[in-house]
């Protein structure tokens, strides 16, 4: 950027795109980005609320015995 655009300073430019690469990396990461742990949340919510309404009043349920996949 700062050698399309004269009299830009590269240090402020390095820092500006080094941010918006670790933001990105942030949202995006492939098992600790944001995006996942919404969409995972979003499956627990899921799987939970499947799970309770098949049991018709049981009272021993265990949600880590339903979804061990998610916690480990």
């Amino acid at each position: 950027m700062s050698t399309v655009t004269n009299n830009l300073p590269t240090g402020p430019v390095i820092v500006l795109v080094a941010t918006a690469l670790f933001i990105i990396s942030i949202i995006f990461a492939p098992k600790r980005g944001l995006l996942m742990k919404g969409m995972n949340l979003t499956k627990l919510r899921t799987i939970i609320f499947r799970t309770t309404s098949r049991l018709d009043g049981r009272r021993s349920f265990s949600i880590k015995s339903y979804c061990n996949w998610f916690f480990i």
